[in-house]
């Protein structure tokens, strides 16, 4: 990857339709309406992450106990709360 290149991020916190799918990769940015999300839920922005720290942030998210899983869990019932 050259140094201008960004490396892609992806989405690891829950499915919210109409924005974003769990796991969605994004090569060239971030879409407003998701950008929007993490702006009302910052918790949220943990679970957006470097294609390269992917597999262990799914490793954790399913950890019952780690904080990327009660992050996870938080944001999930927020945006429960939202619809």
């Amino acid at each position: 990857m050259t140094p201008a290149t960004k490396e892609p991020l992806v989405y690891c916190g829950p499915t919210r339709r109409g924005i974003a799918k769990q796991n969605t990769i994004y090569t060239d940015g971030i879409p407003a309406a998701l950008e929007a999300l993490l702006d009302a839920h910052p918790a949220a922005r943990a679970l957006l992450v470097p294609l390269s720290r992917f597999a262990a942030l799914r490793q954790q998210i399913e950890t019952k106990g780690t904080a990327a899983h009660t992050i996870f869990l938080k944001v999930a019932n927020d945006l429960a709360f939202d619809e």
